[in-house]
């Protein structure tokens, strides 16, 4: 039973450590996202918006699985993520 919970609890638990997201759309788009001090420039360029920031981080401290999916659902949650999911590395 350890082994299940420990696969479904990966949320980030201290978020003052990131330094840099990469979120990767599946036509190739790309934003990166890297913290300079207190701020954090968007693709090298530009400040972030602080509250879209936090916006985000606080949805990658909630993030959890709730349950296991059905194994015939898997193959339309995989398409689904496919089609409309945006990679967050």
């Amino acid at each position: 039973m350890a082994a299940l919970k420990a696969e479904r609890d990966f949320r980030i638990t201290n978020p003052e450590a990131i330094g840099k997201v990469l979120l990767v759309h599946k036509d190739g788009e790309q934003v990166l996202l890297e913290r300079k001090g207190e701020s954090w420039i968007y693709n090298r360029k530009w400040t972030a918006r602080p509250d879209a920031i936090q916006n985000l981080l606080d949805a990658l401290v909630r993030l959890q699985v709730q349950y296991t999916p059905a194994t015939a659902a898997v193959p339309n949650m995989m398409r689904s993520l496919y089609t409309e999911g945006i990679q967050v590395k």
